[in-house]
């Protein structure tokens, strides 16, 4: 497109799209090669930074479940009812008064066992973490 020349808007997005259409498969080659190339630093770091915000976590909430206070390996429930998708540690650091460490036989009994839920109330919807 030579700059000498005026152009539409509608000539400079189709040579824009035309650019990118072209130039697409070479732009993801590119990011495929450096994630090889770079794939196991990338996997240590996450590694890392995964568990220095795991060790926060567990210095604010603590790692005794609050149910049955055994010191097990704990996940952390969310007291406010919002979909465990995507709760990434980050989210958690956040968002860490609405989180409440409870082992595993006790989460899982608290999400799929309905006739618990009244017993598991009196841990749950308390301000334990603040």
């Amino acid at each position: 497109m030579p700059s000498s020349k005026k152009y539409t808007k509608e000539q400079i997005r189709e040579y824009n799209r035309k650019y990118r259409q072209e130039h697409l498969e070479s732009e993801k080659q590119k990011q495929r090669e450096y994630y090889r190339a770079n794939r196991e630093e990338r996997l240590k770091k996450t590694a890392e930074w995964k568990r220095k915000v795991r060790k926060q976590i567990e210095e604010k909430l603590g790692i005794i479940c609050v149910v049955c206070k055994q010191e097990k390996p704990v996940q952390y429930h969310n007291t406010k009812f919002i979909s465990h998708e995507n709760k990434s540690p980050t989210f958690i650091l956040k968002h860490i008064e609405d989180f409440v460490p409870m082992c595993n036989v006790c989460h899982r009994a608290l999400h799929h066992f309905k006739t618990y839920e009244k017993e598991f109330a009196k841990y749950l919807y308390v301000g334990v973490a603040k």
